[in-house]
This record gives C-alpha cells, structure tokens and sequence, in this order.
C-alpha cells in the first residue's frame, strides 16, 4: 500500500473515531423500550381516541412511524391522527425526520356514532440520542372512557 493512500485514510478514521456509534460501553446504559418511549395513557375522549406518551430525556420518537389499528370492536375505524407539531432532526441514514421529545398526545378521531372503539394496537417507533434506535414497538392497549378510573 502506497504511505500516500494511508495518510488520506487517516481524517475519516479521526473523525469516525468521534461519531457516537453504538459500542459496549455507551449501550449498557440505554433504558427498555417500555422505559424510554413510555405509552401512559389510552382513553376514549368524545369521539375520539387519545393516546400519551411520556418520552425519556435522550429519546425521541419517529412521527411518522406512529400508527393505531382498531382491534374491538369489529367494523370500527380510527381518522387521520391528530399530531402536534415535531422538531425537524436530521438523521444520517434517513436524512431529515420529524420527531417528539417529552410529553406526546396523539388523537385519533372517530366518525360520530359509530360504536366506542375499546381496543386498538398502536406502533411506534424511536431512538436514542447516541445513534441507537429500537425495533418497532407494538402494544394492545384497552381504551377507558375519558376520566375513568383502571
């Protein structure tokens, strides 16, 4: 190998030596899944379905990789969510995303007097702030009228 190629390898191996990749020593301490995308709340508000998230400090959630499918009863059908504004992150792999961090509520509406939609399967989907992200994340959940105690 000529000494010249060598010496033009040696910026990119500086500066992949800083990049936060993923080692053994910075993925001990990333939370559970459950932990750091926390899915708090599940309710039924009016004709709607509202779904809270609580996102761990150094987490975010995909915004487009929130999704909800109605499991009970039979025949019911959810609306476009309703999703407040994200934070534009730009992401190596996918280029620029938007994503939640913190507190997240998502309403999904429902067609006026079709019956009360108790259960729904919601996906999601997140990282954490050091290059990790986490598979795709799937939870039943039952819908409790707004208010109602569990």
């Amino acid at each position: 190998m000529k000494p010249s190629f060598l010496l033009a390898l040696l910026p990119a191996a500086a500066t992949a030596a800083t990049l936060p990749w993923p080692t053994a020593s910075n993925t001990d301490a990333l939370l559970p899944a459950a932990r750091a995308f926390a899915l708090v709340d599940a309710e039924r508000n009016g004709d709607a379905v509202v779904v809270t998230w609580q996102v761990a400090p150094g987490y975010y959630l995909y915004r487009d990789h929130i999704a909800a499918q109605v499991l009970a009863p039979a025949g019911a059908r959810l609306g476009t969510p309703r999703l407040p504004p994200a934070q534009a992150k730009t992401v190596p792999q996918l280029g620029r995303v938007q994503v939640y961090r913190g507190a997240l509520r998502v309403t999904w509406p429902q067609a006026a007097g079709a019956p009360a939609i108790t259960r729904v399967q919601v996906s999601y989907q997140g990282c954490a702030d050091i290059g990790v992200c986490y598979p795709p994340q799937t939870r039943v959940v039952e819908i409790a009228a707004a208010g109602a105690q569990r």
